[in-house]
């Protein structure tokens, strides 16, 4: 899309005043207030992809003007920087293996690509250590089918058997285990903090301007296509957020990066509820799923090489910091599913599941004492595990990146670029995302990522 089309767009958002076709507010018109913003662009959530997005958006065309909401410009709940901010190649799907490929090029070229005049080079405390997928006889076919399509997609691995585990990490048990696949090149870990903050930063020296502000109603018309056009989103105080809105973003195309709420924006635009519209009633499946993270002491934990290790049982771990320390976690089955109405973490998973698995894989992991902990939020898709990013087919100017299910701050970077694609030329240029659009879900045609940790 033409900085001339979405001009077009904007001046048609600013032009809309009576917007009973599409109305979302139960009272009081369009919102105006001293501080309603006007943009090309609005990137609604400020996290790793939301912010990625704007940056590729306003490098490509520095002219454009491009407005991030978000409600805690502080981040303190953000799922970006309560992640573990780590980066692998070793998925199932074509598109992630890229994706992934494509972002540690830049993460692993930082200091050029967010670089600021008369500024200090930008740091992430990146460690290139890679992960270590081990697999049981029963699981072996799967891994060895995985590393196919990786190594087919670049990626570098090494495939061990348990004998080669076993001389290569003393530490670790093998006797129930087949094999093992470690990635050698473009996979470890970094600091996600500073991640997004070296985004942030260099959004703000391009001219990207972020307003912190919940957004609590999307409104548009609808045109003659039938199709919605969105040309406000009403933010208010997130600290009240039952209060009234305090001002408004018009824009001329609206990006929902909102993580693990995007399907609540998605709702506040119509998508997901009751609608003459077929395509409407299918919500955008992506919801809060609460991870937590355990900090470890084990002084006589693994030493020398030690990857991110990924067990079969699920649970993971990685060297953290100082000698002896180590993070750890697992994702919950269907019955262990907690609550998400908070980020309290339950130290009882951690003893009566986490703990045991890892003591089985490495038994000096019987020794240790955890010494801190927190809980996130994964932008869960609860279809197939997977990113969605896309038009929406419903809306002439309403794209979605989300849903990535926890690897989406490893993706931001080249997720923000295909943004910064779809809007610039209406099209993926650098990797053909299509299959991950939201129009698989109007198919009843998952596309599901097998390797989610």
């Amino acid at each position: 899309m033409s900085l001339g089309r979405l001009t077009l767009l904007r001046r048609s958002c600013l032009g809309q005043r009576a917007l009973s076709p599409f109305r979302t507010l139960s009272a009081g018109g369009a919102f105006q207030s001293e501080r309603d913003v006007v943009a090309d662009i609005c990137v609604i959530g400020g996290g790793a992809i939301g912010s990625c997005a704007a940056y590729h958006i306003k490098l490509a065309n520095p002219t454009c003007d491009v407005v991030v909401v978000e409600r805690d410009l502080k981040f303190t709940r953000a799922s970006t920087t309560l992640s573990v901010g780590s980066i692998r190649q070793q998925f199932s799907l074509p598109e992630n293996i890229l994706l992934s490929r494509d972002s540690f090029h830049f993460l692993n070229h930082i200091k050029e690509n967010l670089a600021i005049l008369d500024e200090e080079p930008p740091q992430i405390d990146l460690h290139t250590c890679g992960y270590l997928f081990l697999a049981t006889p029963r699981g072996l076919d799967t891994l060895h089918a995985n590393c196919a399509i990786q190594l087919e997609h670049g990626a570098s691995l090494d495939v061990m058997p348990a004998t080669k585990l076993a001389e290569r990490f003393p530490w670790l048990r093998v006797d129930d285990l087949a094999g093992g696949s470690l990635g050698v090149e473009n996979e470890g870990w970094f600091d996600p903090w500073n991640f997004l903050n070296v985004v942030k930063r260099k959004n703000r020296s391009m001219g990207v301007k972020y307003v912190q502000g919940n957004v609590s109603a999307l409104e548009g018309a609808v045109l003659a296509d039938g199709r919605k056009m969105l040309h406000v989103a009403g933010i208010n105080d997130p600290s009240y957020p039952s209060m009234s809105h305090t001002c408004s973003v018009r824009a001329g195309l609206f990006v929902n990066a909102a993580g693990a709420w995007a399907g609540a924006v998605g709702q506040l635009a119509g998508v997901g509820k009751l609608s003459f519209n077929p395509v409407l009633n299918v919500p955008i499946p992506i919801e809060p799923r609460k991870r937590y993270v355990y900090v470890i002491h084990c002084p006589d934990g693994p030493t020398g090489e030690c990857p991110l290790i990924v067990d079969p049982s699920g649970v993971y771990f990685r060297r953290e910091g100082p000698s002896g320390y180590f993070i750890c976690g697992k994702s919950p089955t269907p019955e262990e599913e907690p609550s998400s109405s908070n980020l309290e973490v339950d130290y009882d998973y951690f003893d009566t599941v986490v703990w045991p698995l890892l003591a089985h894989r490495v038994p000096a992991f019987e020794n240790i004492k955890v010494t801190n902990a927190w809980a996130g939020y994964y932008d869960y898709n609860y279809v197939d595990q997977n990113g969605i990013i896309g038009h929406h087919p419903a809306f002439a100017n309403f794209i979605i990146a989300a849903g990535f299910s926890g690897h989406g701050i490893q993706m931001s970077p080249a997720v923000g670029r295909a943004v910064a694609e779809l809007v610039h030329e209406d099209a993926f240029q650098t990797i053909d995302l299509t299959r991950l659009g939201f129009e698989r879900f109007l198919r009843d045609e998952p596309l599901l990522e097998t390797n989610i940790v």
